[in-house]
């Protein structure tokens, strides 16, 4: 028998436990505060692409109306999620409610984020942890890496 920790994201009888450390709750504070900037004010920005995609890819017309009347739902439900994540960023415990604002969340943080780095799960090399400090990326990949791990202990933790 192994041991095994606690993971920092798990269901218990009170709800889902949070026990993550204070730098990374001040992370996603910080990146979730980037995001919603980003997503109420520069609805241009090629990082969005993935959250925003095309839903008529043959019709730049139907696209066209379609982004006009969706567009303003998407933004208020994905601003929705950050308010709520970034009101219990803090907490030790979620609801359910909560746990689907920091999975809606931390999807939109990986998406933009691997929007911006290129990545592909495509090209499964791609998402491989990066191993060269010196790498421009490097920081920014390991903080995509990191998203994932929490969104996989957030799918873990869901009973949703």
């Amino acid at each position: 028998m192994f041991f095994r920790p606690k993971p920092p994201i798990r269901r218990t009888g009170k709800g889902v436990e949070v026990d993550l450390g204070r730098d990374e709750r001040a992370l996603l504070q910080m990146l979730t505060t980037e995001l919603r900037h980003l997503i109420a004010n520069d609805a241009d920005d090629p990082g969005l692409r993935r959250l925003f995609p095309t839903a008529y890819l043959d019709d730049p017309e139907r696209d066209a109306e379609y982004q006009i009347l969706a567009r303003h739902e998407l933004i208020d439900a994905r601003l929705s999620a950050i308010d709520t994540m970034q009101a219990t960023v803090a907490a030790a415990v979620l609801s359910d409610d909560e746990l689907r604002a920091w999975m809606t969340t931390v999807n939109q943080l990986r998406l933009v984020l691997g929007t911006r780095l290129d990545i592909s799960e495509d090209d499964p090399d791609e998402l491989d942890e990066p191993e060269d400090p010196e790498d421009p990326e490097f920081q920014q990949r390991l903080i995509y890496h990191w998203l994932s791990g929490v969104l996989a202990l957030i799918i873990d933790a869901s009973t949703l």
